[in-house]
């Protein structure tokens, strides 16, 4: 929330600042899901390094 708040000092009418934001929660939140997806379906995580933890 403290990162969220610092919006306020930027021009949310440029493009470039809308999308580095659009881009970075929607990164923030599904890139985690994604993750969480692949391990609950494949069983294991996405990198293949034979370790047993």
């Amino acid at each position: 929330s403290v990162g969220l708040s610092f919006l306020q000092f930027t021009n949310m009418n440029s493009m470039r600042s809308l999308f580095i934001t659009g881009v970075s929660l929607f990164l923030g939140l599904s890139v985690p899901e994604y993750f969480n997806q692949f391990t609950i379906s494949a069983h294991h995580g996405p990198a293949h390094s034979n370790s047993g933890w």
